[in-house]
């Protein structure tokens, strides 16, 4: 399945959430990160947000403190969102052989 501009615009939210909750772990402030991956206030807003691309190489110039926090979040979000497309491919799939009820003779 193809994804949609709007589907790859809720996935960098979704990611930017994760971001910002792996700030808070780490105690850092937007400011310090912003200063740290080298983007300006807006860039960075932007970024997090999800109406900018996430530059990966700027996010490992956050440090292990940042990184030890977020990974385990960015793990969970792909298990679960996994997890959700395979239950889907499933439920597609049983869709297409699931049998059709036949009448049987003398049955209504």
């Amino acid at each position: 399945m193809m994804a949609t501009d709007c589907d790859l615009h809720a996935q960098r939210q979704d990611l930017g959430t994760d971001i910002i909750r792996a700030l808070q772990i780490a105690n850092m402030s937007h400011k310090q990160a912003a200063l740290l991956v080298g983007l300006d206030k807006g860039s960075w807003s932007k970024m997090v947000h999800g109406d900018l691309g996430l530059d990966l190489g700027r996010l490992l110039q956050l440090g292990w403190p940042f990184w030890s926090a977020f990974l385990p979040l960015l793990i969970a979000r792909v298990v679960t969102q996994s997890m959700t497309e395979t239950f889907a491919d499933h439920q597609a799939a049983a869709a297409l052989i699931r049998p059709k009820p036949t009448l049987v003779a003398g049955m209504r």
